[in-house]
């Protein structure tokens, strides 16, 4: 349970020593936070090792919770989310280590939520974003038994970096996960730039990034390799807008693959059209393959 200092001002939480996560965003079931303290602005700094299971509701709107680096929360029950956040606004989750439950971070009916600095090891997605979410995520790493980052069910995602003002991406490692790297599906956007997304696959199949099922997607300056199917792959009446300038800001500038992946650099299928610079993304059977005459190439070298 917390301790006395944190059941009054919460600003602190260390699991090591018997606090709980759960316990500090426990709502009154009217809407209202339990701690009259825990306004929009507060600051919450965990430390040790929090084995539980966390969900937080739209009664704590604007909070930061940050893990210092060095904390961990690890959600023993395999059926649940490590750490679900539901209808929350302008809330931050930093510096942890999300390990065990079913997704490692489930964003649901949320706006404006920022994910920083996060290194994400869950049972199934690292980081999913749905039910007319939006996110944005950045500076983490992320290795999962299946997707890295799920963006799904009219939900909008900026993959990469939080502002297009900003000189330099915040760059994700999106690394190793069983399935593909990022899947942006059902009617949902996401803007993705300046990430390693590589390796994906490792349960057998898996792209870099997918988008299908009425999605879009713009895709720039992200290095793509050695994922087990294609680089990217775009299908089901969905588009992705590539970058298309060798040097300029980090938004429009085109893709990259040094190892190739184990398809296609780029591949449309069943209505999928790809727009934009080719770069240097590419597979072992070649840099694109639109066979499937459904689907539209317009890509330039």
């Amino acid at each position: 349970m917390c301790s006395e200092a944190s059941a009054t001002a919460p600003s602190h939480v260390d699991c090591d020593r018997g606090d709980s996560l759960q316990a500090v965003f426990r709502s009154s079931g009217q809407g209202h936070a339990t701690h009259p303290s825990l306004r929009p602005g507060a600051v919450i700094l965990v430390s040790g090792t929090c084995n539980e299971n966390v969900e937080v509701t739209e009664a704590f709107d604007g909070i930061v919770l940050d893990g210092q680096g060095t904390a961990t929360i690890n959600g023993p029950d395999v059926s649940r989310d490590t750490l679900r956040l539901i209808g929350v606004e302008n809330f931050t989750v930093r510096g942890f280590t999300i390990t065990g439950g079913r997704d490692g971070i489930n964003l649901r009916g949320v706006q404006m939520v920022s994910i920083q600095r996060n290194t994400i090891r869950a049972g199934r997605d690292g980081i999913q974003v749905h039910r007319g979410s939006f996110a944005m995520i950045t500076d983490n790493t992320l290795q999962n038994g299946r997707d890295g980052i799920v963006v799904h069910e009219s939900s909008a995602a900026r993959i990469g970096f939080t502002s297009t003002a900003a000189a330099e991406p915040n760059p994700n490692v999106i690394d190793s996960n069983g399935r593909h790297g990022i899947l942006v599906s059902r009617n949902s956007t996401a803007r993705i730039a300046g990430n390693t997304i590589a390796n994906n696959g490792t349960s057998g199949a898996g792209s870099g990034i997918r988008v299908d099922r009425v999605s879009q997607a713009d895709i720039a300056s992200n290095q793509i390799d050695l994922n087990r199917e294609d680089g990217v792959r775009v299908l089901q009446n969905s588009g992705v807008n590539f970058g298309t300038s060798g040097t300029g800001h980090f938004l429009d500038v085109v893709n990259s693959t040094v190892a190739p992946n184990a398809g296609v650099g780029v591949r449309g299928q069943v209505g999928g059209y790809a727009v934009g610079g080719q770069g240097t993304l590419t597979g072992t059977a070649g840099p694109k393959n639109f066979a499937d005459l459904t689907s539209i190439d317009r890509i330039t070298p």
